[in-house]
């Protein structure tokens, strides 16, 4: 437990170098470089924290957990467990400040009141959490250097950002001076979500637009929006319904290459454990064989949390289209 602490210490040192900031992964127990605790992760959510296990928990270590945590964070007031394993994730316990261990039941979603709005910052930019928090929270902590690397690399650029979700990207590329971004998810619900996140940073909707289409079967009515000078493509890991990565990201490379302008990038991101490193860079370069597109770099993620097998945590890719 103790090893959990200290790491959580060290991150929030971390990122407090980024200004005004209450969200980051505190603690990343995937990364297996934390014997015993390589089925944990800890995030921070402004007043919130979710402790996400991979496999059971007993109540007595969360419990535990929760009151160390409360005790090291006095801006958090409030600790839920949520497992994913099996079908679907649940939430199974909360911890609160004021009201200790409440057990929830797992077949029932949860729409929760915080004590604030649900809001939290990162490098000043304000967030939402999704208002039933079972499934995902409506922002991703392990993706913090991508964002960053939007930030500071969107002054006077055209933005397509695929798989938008709730739009965090597209918030930090018109915070790093973006002239416009095009947003596309399939999930309007989403959309709008995100679409709350850029008026909470007083931002211009004029700049940003929100397409509901399901991508693979739109690439021609994306196009009409283009050409971009930064495509940013973040598909959902888990859902094998939605998006293939290993069929689908190949044609999608292939689309992006034409839609890119001369000297564009193409952001090509995969959170999926099972795919390394090299077997992704593999898919893309196969796919770079036939288009303008060519390999220059990694986004460097050892900032945001300790692995030990860089080739299976997040890969955000490189590609830049050559001058014609």
């Amino acid at each position: 437990m103790q090893e959990i602490i200290k790491e959580i210490e060290d991150n929030l040192v971390k990122y407090n170098q980024f200004g005004k900031s209450d969200v980051c992964r505190l603690f990343h127990g995937r990364g297996g470089c934390f014997e015993g605790y390589q089925h944990l992760n800890i995030d921070l959510f402004g007043e919130v924290v979710f402790v996400v296990a991979f496999v059971r928990v007993e109540q007595g270590f969360f419990e535990k957990l929760s009151k160390s945590i409360l005790d090291q964070l006095p801006v958090v007031n409030l600790v839920f467990l949520q497992t994913r394993f099996g079908e679907r994730a649940s939430l199974v316990y909360s911890y609160k400040r004021d009201l200790g261990l409440e057990l929830l039941n797992p077949d029932t979603r949860v729409s929760y009141n915080f004590s604030g709005d649900g809001s939290f910052y990162e490098q000043g930019l304000k967030f939402f959490l999704l208002k039933n928090i079972d499934q995902n929270f409506g922002f991703f902590t392990d993706t913090f250097m991508v964002r960053d690397y939007i930030l500071k690399n969107s002054d006077g650029k055209r933005i397509l950002n695929l798989f938008a979700y709730t739009c965090a990207f597209s918030i930090f590329a018109i915070a790093g001076g973006a002239t416009n971004v095009v947003n596309v998810d399939m999930n309007k619900n989403l959309l709008n979500h995100g679409k709350q996140n850029h008026l909470a940073n007083n931002q211009d909707l004029r700049k940003v637009s929100f397409l509901p289409y399901p991508i693979m079967r739109s690439i021609s009515r994306i196009r009409k929006y283009g050409p971009y000078d930064i495509i940013i493509c973040d598909p959902p890991s888990a859902q094998k319904s939605s998006f293939n990565i290993k069929k689908e990201y190949q044609k999608l490379f292939r689309s992006a290459a034409g839609m890119l302008a001369d000297n564009g990038v193409f952001v090509a991101c995969c959170n999926a454990p099972s795919i390394t490193y090299s077997e992704f860079l593999e898919i893309l370069d196969h796919s770079s064989c036939n288009t303008s597109l060519s390999y220059e770099g990694r986004i460097d993620q050892t900032f945001s949390y300790k692995e030990r097998d860089l080739e299976r945590g997040l890969k955000a890719l490189i590609f830049r289209k050559k001058q014609s």
